[in-house]
C-alpha cells in the first residue's frame, strides 16, 4: 500500500511523494506507538519495488483499536500529522 505526501528531506534536498509504513511498534502501557516510514521518489518506483530514498522513525501518541489494522492506521497518523507530524521528524 502506502501514501502520498510531498516532502523535503533537509539532508539530501531529495523531494519524496510516496511513503510506506514498514513497522509498527506497539506500547500499551505508555498507549503510544513507533512508527518507521520509508520515502521513495514517486508511486511508480514504491509500486516497482525500487529502493527507499528516505527513512523516518515517528513517536506517535496513541495506540490503535482493538482488531484495527496497525499499518492502515499508522499510515493514517504519518499522513494527517497526528502527534509527531511527518514532514517535521523527515526534515530533523
Amino acid at each position: 500500500m502506502g501514501f502520498k505526501k510531498t516532502i523535503e528531506f533537509s539532508d539530501t534536498g531529495a523531494t519524496l511523494s510516496h511513503h510506506r509504513v514498514c513497522a509498527v511498534t506497539i506500547d500499551r502501557d505508555a498507549k503510544q506507538s513507533y512508527v518507521s516510514v520509508k520515502s521513495y521518489i514517486n508511486k511508480e518506483k514504491l509500486d516497482a519495488g525500487c529502493n527507499h530514498i528516505g527513512y523516518t522513525q515517528l513517536t506517535v501518541p496513541g495506540i490503535p483499536d482493538s482488531g484495527e489494522d496497525i499499518f492502515d492506521w499508522a499510515e493514517r497518523k504519518a499522513m494527517t500529522g497526528d502527534g509527531s507530524t511527518f514532514k517535521d521528524a523527515a526534515a530533523e
